[in-house]
Parts: C-alpha cells; sequence; structure tokens
C-alpha cells in the first residue's frame, strides 16, 4: 500500500471523526442518586400476622444476629423471628428444655432479653419470683440463641456457673437473687443483678454483684463487700442494668433521689465518677456505640423539663450538652444505629429526635415520629405496635400511612 496514501488518510480521519462528534447529542453527566433521608424520618410498615397480629398482645422485640426477634408476654417460653417481617419463624424454646412454667419477669427487670449482641443473644427465665436460700440455681434458666436462630441451649441456674461466690463475712453468705443484664467489654463479658448477704431470719437486705465470665459456664462473682471502696452501699441501680464504655464498665446508683456514677474497669474494683452527671435518677436513657456511651435525661422540674445528653469514652469523664428550652416531658429514648445515636422525647404531645455522629455534636431531626418506642436493627429502626411493624432504613413492607 502506499504509504503517503495512509499518511493523507489519518488526518481526514481525525476530522471525520471530530465532525461526527460535533453532530452527536451533548454529553450529559449522570445525576447522582438521591441522599438517603436520616433515620426515622420516612417509615414503612408492615401487617404482622398469626398471634403477633392481636391487638392486645404485649410485645417485646429486640435485635440479634441479623434476626428481629418478639416475645409475646402471654405466651414467654415461644420466639417469633423474622429478618423481611413478612416471613416468621416461631421457636418453642420448651422443646429445647425451659420448663413451661416460667415467668420472663422477676424482681430484677420485666422481660428476659439480657444480652443482645451481633452474633447472638441470652435470654433468662425465672420459675418463681421470690428468693432463694441457695440463689439462681434453683430459680432461673438461660437460654442462648445463636446461629441466628439455628443453634439453642437451655442452662439450668445450677449448671450456669454464678455459684462461684465471695467468701462468707461476718457470718453472711452471699447468693445471687435475679439477673438484670450482660455486657462486653473486649471479649470479656460482665453480668449485673440483684443479690443478697444472707442469713438465717434476716432476708430483708437488697445488695447488687457483677460477675466476670471467665470461662463458659463459670462466672467469678463480686459484691460491694469485695469492693472496698463500694462497701457498705445497698444502693437502688438503674433498672437498665451495667453500661459499657470502649474500656470501662459504668454502673448509676439511683438510690437517695439524685444519681450517681460509678465506673470500673475489671468489675470489680469500682471508682466513684466525680463530676458525674447530673441525671433524673428516674428517666435515665442510654445506649453505646462505637466506644461511646451517651446518657439521655430529664433536667429541672415539670412542667419545664429540659432535656441534657452526656457522653463518654470511658466513664469517668463525661461531655455535658444542655438543650435550654423545655423540650421533654417523659423519659427519653437513646439509640445507638451504624450511623451513631438517636435521642428521642417529646413535649405537650409533640416529638422531637436529636441526632448524633459522635455523642457530642447533635442536630434536630425533622420527624413527626414518635421513636420512643423503637429499636435498632441492621441499618435500621423497628417499631412494633398496633399489629404492625414499621421500620425506617429496611426495605421492608409498603409506606406506612
Amino acid at each position: 500500500m502506499n504509504r503517503r496514501f495512509i499518511a493523507a488518510v489519518a488526518p481526514l480521519t481525525a476530522l471525520s471523526a471530530l465532525i461526527v462528534a460535533g453532530c452527536a447529542e451533548p454529553h450529559v453527566a449522570a445525576s447522582p442518586e438521591p441522599a438517603a433521608p436520616p433515620l426515622g424520618v420516612e417509615w414503612t410498615s408492615v401487617d404482622l400476622t398469626g398471634p403477633l397480629a392481636d391487638e392486645d398482645a404485649e410485645l417485646t422485640e429486640f435485635s440479634a444476629d441479623g434476626v428481629l426477634w418478639v416475645i409475646d408476654e402471654a405466651v414467654p417460653t415461644t420466639l417469633f423471628g423474622t429478618t423481611d417481617g413478612i416471613s416468621w419463624r416461631e421457636v418453642d424454646l420448651t422443646t429445647h428444655g425451659l420448663p413451661p412454667r416460667v415467668s420472663e419477669s422477676s424482681d430484677c427487670r420485666q422481660q428476659p432479653v439480657i444480652d443482645a449482641r451481633p452474633d447472638g443473644l441470652t435470654l433468662v427465665y425465672s420459675e418463681r419470683a421470690h428468693d432463694h436460700p441457695v440463689g439462681l440455681r434453683e430459680t432461673v434458666w438461660l437460654v442462648d440463641v445463636d446461629d441466628a436462630g439455628e443453634r439453642i441451649s437451655v442452662t439450668p441456674g445450677a449448671d450456669a456457673g454464678f455459684e462461684n461466690m465471695p467468701p462468707a463475712t461476718e457470718g453472711d453468705q452471699f447468693r445471687t437473687r435475679c439477673l438484670v443484664n450482660i455486657v462486653s467489654l473486649g471479649e470479656t463479658r460482665y453480668a449485673f443483678g440483684g443479690g443478697q448477704w444472707w442469713s438465717p431470719y434476716d432476708t430483708g437486705r437488697r445488695d447488687y454483684f457483677t460477675a466476670r465470665e471467665v470461662a463458659p459456664n463459670d462466672w467469678e462473682v463480686y459484691s460491694a463487700r469485695t469492693s472496698p471502696v463500694l462497701e457498705g452501699v445497698n444502693a437502688e441501680l438503674w433498672a437498665g442494668g451495667m453500661l459499657s464504655t470502649g474500656s470501662s464498665l459504668v454502673l448509676i446508683d439511683t438510690g437517695g433521689g439524685t444519681a450517681e456514677f460509678w465506673h470500673s474497669v475489671d468489675g470489680r474494683d469500682w471508682l466513684a465518677t466525680e463530676n458525674s452527671p447530673e441525671v433524673n435518677p428516674s428517666a435515665i436513657g442510654a445506649a453505646s456505640h462505637d466506644g461511646t456511651l451517651v446518657v439521655a435525661s430529664l433536667l429541672g422540674e415539670r412542667p419545664g423539663f429540659r432535656l441534657g445528653i452526656w457522653s463518654s469514652t470511658n466513664g469517668a469523664e463525661w461531655t455535658q450538652v444542655h438543650f435550654p428550652e423545655p423540650v421533654a416531658e417523659e423519659t427519653p429514648t437513646v439509640l445507638a444505629t451504624p450511623e451513631g445515636f438517636i435521642v428521642a422525647a417529646s413535649s405537650s404531645g409533640t416529638p422531637f429526635t436529636w441526632v448524633s455522629t459522635d455523642g457530642t455534636t447533635w442536630s434536630e431531626l425533622p420527624s413527626d415520629y414518635y421513636l420512643t418506642g423503637a429499636i435498632a436493627h441492621l441499618d435500621g429502626l423497628v417499631d412494633i405496635g398496633s399489629s404492625r411493624i414499621r421500620v425506617s432504613g429496611l426495605d421492608w413492607g409498603q409506606a406506612a400511612e
């Protein structure tokens, strides 16, 4: 082929390409996908089915291992689980060894879930509400639900490992009475519950205990007398139980009309927190996320309650945020989500919601939905009531009316 011809054709080809390109439709950049609204703004709903559809049913929902679990107070030994709000799995715990005549409540708490975590959950059931001379071994069963409900084990109190008691002192024996909750600090689990330094014919005391799991079904129990700084304290501890930051455990003493905070790195030796958050002892909400603990409460007096929010990463030092307007009338709800934290409250029937990614900087959420009954589940929120599940941030169901 003639080389000069090739050389001559090349510029013409390039020119033709330019002419064709000039005649083509102009390129328009694709519009970015609209950002998803913050959690709690938009909701969808799914109708409950079967026994859960009863409007009078008293339901408790909780999230663990990617499953939304629900317990009906009328049938506490049955778990209902779903991953889409439509298809439900029913688990009869009596087929796994749980006695049929047990209660999910005790004088420690009114529902059975004591440890809901990303890889499973632990529930506690009681056969009788009153104390027993030898403690938990004769009164409770622990139920562990793992692998999204595929693996379930029921452990009688006698085998649960809460019998590694503090030594007797002053003629008294310590006995565990009931469990409130279990939290994790690093790779170690810690339990919190009610106990009693007991002697014959002197059963009126109400003490508490913490315990460290040293091995499966093996817990080392501590009481106020085993931690000198707490000796003699017969406190009313916050009903929500023990809390965890990224590096410490936290207890809130709500006795005496005020609230005092304690923190510990090992569950045994506790230190009083200087400059404790000045929370209302009867109106506390709390949640942990990514090493930060957020506590919310009401400040002032009715009818001018204000909302106070505190955050901490170690249980000893707290950052405080106050909202000056009277914006709260009921105990605030604190939720930990993949995006950070949500605090919900209401005033004169109007809901208010604040969001934060770090627990210290907060912004108000434009939402007229009550979040005080919601829980965090996967990447969204779930609220069960009135025969329906309402979800935000989850691809379930149809648009809520």
